[in-house]
């Protein structure tokens, strides 16, 4: 039988897929660019906090050719302002430097980073990422083995 024209054809939405691709595409793609998002977010955080220890290690082992306490903490202290701007999510004017000497054979380098100072915290402000002060430490030990 075919159609009549004068006669409106019966459709039933229950039998009916078109569409149910973009329907399924609108659910999954808010989760799926969350997501996205939020790895991005965390690969900032995680690229800062990686530049951070590696600052912290270059400035320790910059020390160690220094003669005495003071000079090795101006080497350390020269290396990180020098280098601090070569990593990508860190600017050298927010990063705070101490250089402790727990015994004479030993310099520790801590280096500070407040992450208030990050892009991903500007820019993804409902992702709950860590905030507050990113610390990293570094020791070496300077001098001879020999006691």
């Amino acid at each position: 039988m075919g159609m009549h024209p004068g006669r409106a054809r019966h459709v039933s939405f229950r039998n009916d897929e078109n569409g149910v691709a973009a329907v399924e595409f609108a659910i999954i793609a808010n989760v799926f660019i969350l997501l996205l998002t939020g790895l991005c977010g965390f690969g900032i955080y995680l690229s800062a906090s990686h530049s951070m220890q590696q600052l912290a290690a270059e400035a320790a082992r910059s020390a160690v050719g220094g003669i005495d306490q003071a000079e090795q903490e101006g080497l350390a202290r020269t290396h990180i302002a020098a280098k601090a701007n070569d990593h990508p999510f860190l600017k050298a004017e927010h990063i705070a430097t101490t250089v402790t000497h727990p015994d004479s054979s030993v310099i520790t380098i801590t280096v500070s980073y407040d992450t208030s100072h990050l892009p991903v915290l500007n820019m993804l402000t409902g992702l709950s990422l860590p905030q507050g002060t990113m610390t990293a430490t570094s020791s070496v030990r300077v001098g001879s083995i020999a006691p």
